[in-house]
This record gives C-alpha cells, structure tokens and sequence, in this order.
C-alpha cells in the first residue's frame, strides 16, 4: 500500500515526534467497542478523557514501545476525580499492538488499606454470589473488575484496584440537565431496585447510594438523548459498603447526608438496619429524579426543608411515583417498602 499522506513533529523543546500514516482507499481505522480507541488516532482520547494534553498521550505511546503488552500505564500523573477515600486515575495498556487498539479502564488508589481491602472484597462477594444464585446481576449492574495492578505515578509506586471503564454519564448529570422521561425514570428505578434487593438478600448494604454513583449508559439517537429501551444502570463506588451475613445493625454515621435516613443520625446508641436506610436512599433518588433536585439538606428534625419533605402529601403528579416515595421515606424503618414489591408495582 501506498502511504499519501504523514506528518512529524519533531522532537524539540518537549514536541514529541509520532507520524501517521493513512493509506490509498483504506484509513486502517475500524470500528470497535467503546472502550477500546486507535492509539493513533490521538483525538478520541482526548474527547473522550476531557481534553488531556495530546502531548501526555504522545509521549505515553511512545514510552509503551520500551514495554510489554498488558501492563496498565496511567493516561497522566494526576487523579482524574478525587473522593473521600480515593484518587481516581485513567489507565489504558495495548491490546493489539498491529491494530493499534487501546483497553482503558478506571483506577482506585485508596488513601489506606483498609478502604482497598474492603472494596476488592465487595467486588468478589457480589460476583460469587451473582454466579452461585445463577443470577446476572454482575454481569448487568456492577462494573468488572480486571484485578489489582501496582503502577508509578510521579516516581511513586502506587496499588490500583482496577475497573471496566463505563462510557456513559452519572445519574446526577442526567438529573441536572432535566432531559429525563417518565419512561426512563421507570426503567433506571427499575433497574436500581432490582441490583439493591438482590445486595439485600445476600446480606449487602451499599450505604452511599445518590445519582453520583450511579453510572447510566446506553445506544444514543441522532440528537445524542438515550434510546430508552437500551438504557442500562451500573452501580458504582462500594467504599462504604457493609457486609454481614447475620445482617447486624451499623453503629457508625457515614454516606452523602442528604440522601442519609433520619436513623443513622440517631443517638439512641441501638444503632440501625443500613439495609433500610438503602431503602430510604431510594425514596430519595426518586424523588431527584422527577423533581430534578434533592428535598433536604440534612434529615434532622430541626431542618425545615427535611419537615416538610416528611409532612408533605403529595411529591410528584403520578399517583404511582408518590405512593413509592412515601413508602420508601417512612420515618419508620420497618414499615419500608421492599425492592421486591417496587419492581411489582413499577410492572403495572
């Protein structure tokens, strides 16, 4: 084949030299899945990873030359999100070297052990159990887990719980840019109640649930809105999670406070079920759902905005979406709708 076209920059004051070649009748550029990118087609990294400098990936490609395949690289030495108990870095390694194919995928770098301990941990338990009950729920809801990984970051040797790269938005910015469908809302909330009653029955609480760590994805129509049937959640951020097979009361307060229930505020000392307080969690994603914002700040019965969330009759023009929230948000834990009854009476 015939190379018409190439182009270099050279490699003077930091410019880093690549060529790229496109050939007669073919660009070498085949479609593939969304996680997986032309290593020299440098402008769909940077689309996809909010404009990372090109000359980061230039000078990455160039490095994975003097590696091996299958080692996961660090797109930059900076965390891409920084949370509570974790820095969040993008990690890509070669899958292909002929076809140039990048694998990217999300990594954890926890600020103590204990919190990398505990999130690997959750992330065996659900796919063992998913896979003992013979049910999908890993393969459907939880982003996969590729292992753990020790990578440099600024001459640092660091340990990484890596995870499946989701292209797709948080709940929260869905929400925020109030282009979502009653529709949708059936099928997300659906989808949200059917992964947290199947955590329940084997004894999992995710204790931080909110739109922020839920991950919706799906094919896109021509104006870039979702098609609502291929709509797909995934649940992420397990940093908080509890596990217990006798199902025993939490006694510490944690989770986003205005999504928090009321109980794990309480100073009565007997503690609470965070299995219910997962519940009521839901009350309140629904509710951000079709109100496009949260009703409280914080559930204490001094706040005024939490007094009338819990005395107001109606949340939402649906008889159906206002029964559900009521049900989820009762003061009382017991008295908490199941998951299991939800997904019936969103089938109706």
């Amino acid at each position: 084949m015939q190379m018409i076209y190439g182009r270099t920059i050279n490699n003077n004051d930091n410019k880093i030299t690549y060529k790229k070649n496109i050939y007669k009748n073919e660009l070498i550029h085949k479609q593939v899945d969304d996680i997986k990118l032309k290593a020299y087609y440098f402008k769909d990294i940077l689309e996809k990873y909010d404009s990372i400098p090109q000359h980061t990936i230039l000078k990455l490609w160039l490095s994975h030359k003097k590696r091996n395949n299958n080692i996961w690289i660090p797109l930059t030495n900076s965390p891409k999100w920084t949370g509570g108990q974790s820095e969040i870095f993008i990690l890509y390694k070669i899958i292909n070297d002929k076809r140039y194919n990048f694998e990217c995928a999300i990594a954890k770098n926890f600020k103590d052990d204990d919190n990398f301990i505990l999130e690997n941990r959750i992330f065996n338990i659900i796919q063992k159990k998913s896979e003992k009950l013979g049910k999908d729920i890993y393969e459907k809801y939880i982003p996969k887990k590729y292992g753990t990984t020790n990578a440099f970051v600024n001459n640092q040797k660091k340990k990484f719980l890596v995870i499946e790269y989701i292209d797709g938005i948080t709940l929260s910015k869905l929400i925020n840019s109030k282009n979502i469908s009653e529709n949708m809302v059936k099928i997300i909330f659906s989808q949200l109640c059917e992964v947290i009653g199947f955590f329940h029955s084997i004894g999992l609480s995710h204790r931080d649930l909110k739109p922020q760590n839920i991950m919706v994805t799906g094919k896109k129509d021509d104006n870039g809105n979702y098609i609502e049937n291929s709509i797909q959640i995934k649940l992420i951020d397990f940093g908080l999670s509890y596990y217990s097979k006798k199902k025993k009361r939490c006694f510490d307060s944690v989770g986003t406070i205005n999504y928090c229930a009321p109980e794990i505020f309480s100073d009565s000392g007997e503690g609470y079920d965070s299995y219910k307080s997962d519940l009521w969690s839901l009350g309140i994603i629904l509710y951000s759902m079709v109100n496009y914002h949260s009703p409280y700040i914080t559930p204490v019965e001094n706040n005024d905005m939490f007094l009338d969330f819990i005395n107001k009759e109606r949340y939402n023009d649906s008889d159906k979406v206002n029964y559900i929230i009521k049900s989820l948000c009762n003061i009382n834990p017991d008295e908490r709708i199941s998951c299991e009854n939800i997904i019936e009476i969103l089938k109706d």
